[in-house]
C-alpha cells in the first residue's frame, strides 16, 4: 500500500510515543513556562522600582521550586530512554 508507515510514504504516521514520555514532557513543559513567568515577575518588580525584598525572594523561590520539577521531569524523561 503506497504511503503506508511501513514504506514512509507521504502518509504515514509517527507511531505514538508511551504515555509516561508525553506526560514527562508535558511537565517538564509546564515547569519550565512557569519558572519563566516567576523570573519575569521578578524581572519586572525589579525594573519598576517596587522590588521589596521579600517579593523578590517569593518570585525567586517560586523559580527554584520550578527548577527543582524541571529537573525532575527531565530526569523522568531522559531514563526512559
Amino acid at each position: 500500500m503506497i504511503g503506508n508507515r511501513e514504506n514512509g510514504g507521504p502518509n504515514a504516521q509517527p507511531e505514538a510515543l508511551p504515555e509516561e514520555i508525553v506526560l514527562a514532557v508535558r511537565e517538564l513543559a509546564g515547569a519550565l513556562t512557569a519558572l519563566g513567568n516567576f523570573v519575569a515577575a521578578a524581572t519586572l518588580l525589579f525594573n519598576d522600582g517596587k522590588a521589596s525584598s521579600d517579593k523578590l525572594r517569593e518570585a525567586l523561590a517560586g523559580a527554584s521550586s520550578q527548577h527543582e520539577r524541571a529537573g525532575a521531569a527531565r530526569r523522568t524523561t531522559c531514563s526512559k530512554f
